[in-house]
């Protein structure tokens, strides 16, 4: 700014003595004005303005420059520019007498990286009297970019990844038919016969449909189906994902406690989908917990959201684990692929929706599954599904 006065002043003093008393008068009221303004203008402005004398040293920076570089409650005016920016050639740009532009990437205060605009500064035709900088910060947008890179990245990982899941589920059904046909002819064997033979078979054919169950749920989860919508009462899709599991439930001498709220209003939802995401929440929660747990279901209301709330007596999450859930293939459970959650949280979001997690390790978790209701005016848009989704089973 210094550098700026200056030169404005070397125009007034030129033509001083060519004006009377009330000329000189106007002039340094308007110079007191215009200045005041500029300053005015540059301390609002989100671009860094830095103003550098011939000898690399700082006559004038504007709060955002501070900001930018770190300068610290005293400012840096009267320091040289590289103490700070070192990688910044300032004499090469002052000798170049041209505008110019530069990119840098910082690390302190924190990680930036700016568009450096120079512009030369001179009085009449003599040579240049110093620099202005004008910094532009560029991270949002420069992270953006490598954002956008890294995912056309993982998309190209997934389809491949895809491709290979489905092709080998071709493969997979082979093996679990001629499993089929070998425990066929061992049921042929004598009593007593082919009793090692039998187990073999049993544990080969149970291994092939874990495999299966992790291909199909790999793709549920990168291929979405598009969402066939009608009005559906929540509650019956909640006690027909209880019906469903209620074998297995006896199996485990289980118990599950239903609180459905009344009058709840119809959704548009798919209500196949949303009864995947229920069963899996119940899986979930089934597997979390020993022979004698609690499940406990309820529905809730309120002005924006009808809710679904899954709460076990299982040992919960520690707090590493939830903080990772978005993770895909992260489990804590031996032989969990992680994806549960993800589907789930997928499913959930194209609904509008949110998965809600809480726990507390010994104690058990809880599960909200929250859907907007008619009329809601709240709209949650999905994230992109490494950043949102909560991995899978525990």
């Amino acid at each position: 700014m210094a550098l700026l006065k200056a030169a404005v002043l070397d125009k007034v003093l030129d033509r001083l003595g060519q004006l009377d008393a009330g000329e000189v008068q106007g002039y340094l009221e308007r110079l007191a004005r215009e200045q005041g303004v500029l300053g005015a203008i540059f301390g609002a402005i989100r671009e860094g303005i830095l103003v550098i004398d011939e000898g690399g040293i700082i006559r004038y920076h504007n709060p955002a420059a501070a900001t930018m570089l770190g300068f610290g409650p005293g400012g840096a005016v009267g320091q040289g520019i590289g103490r700070h920016v070192r990688e910044l050639d300032w004499q090469g740009l002052v000798r170049e007498g041209a505008s110019a532009s530069r990119d840098l990437e910082i690390t302190y205060p924190e990680r930036r990286f700016l568009s450096v605009y120079a512009i030369p500064l001179a009085e009449g035709g003599h040579e240049g009297i110093g620099v202005a900088l004008v910094l532009h910060d560029a991270t949002a947008s420069r992270l953006a970019m490598d954002e956008r890179a890294e995912s056309e990245r993982v998309q190209a990982v997934m389809t491949l990844a895809a491709s290979v899941a489905h092709e080998l589920g071709n493969p997979l059904n082979s093996f679990d038919i001629h499993l089929q046909l070998m425990e066929r002819e061992i049921r042929k064997l004598r009593e007593g016969e082919g009793v090692r033979m039998r187990e073999a078979v049993r544990v080969a054919r149970q291994e092939v449909r874990r495999l299966d169950g992790i291909i199909k749920n790999f793709l549920r989860a990168i291929r979405p189906a598009p969402l066939d919508l009608r009005l559906v009462a929540l509650n019956r899709i909640v006690r027909d994902a209880v019906e469903f599991l209620r074998p297995e439930i006896e199996g485990r001498d289980l118990i599950v406690e239903m609180d459905l709220a009344d009058r709840l209003p119809r959704l548009m939802l798919d209500a196949d989908q949303i009864r995947q995401v229920f069963l899996n929440l119940i899986k979930n929660a089934m597997q979390a917990m020993r022979t004698g747990g609690i499940l406990r279901i309820r529905t809730e209301l309120d002005e924006d959201w009808v809710a679904v709330v899954f709460r076990d007596t299982g040992g919960g999450f520690d707090a590493r684990a939830l903080g990772r859930r978005g993770e895909a293939f992260l489990s804590t459970k031996p032989g969990g692929t992680g994806l549960g959650l993800m589907v789930v949280s997928r499913i959930v979001g194209a609904h509008g929706g949110q998965l809600e997690i809480k726990s507390l390790p010994g104690v058990g978790a809880e599960m909200r599954v929250r859907l907007p209701r008619p009329g809601s005016r709240v709209k949650l848009l999905p994230a992109p599904l490494e950043r949102r989704a909560p991995s899978g089973e525990r």
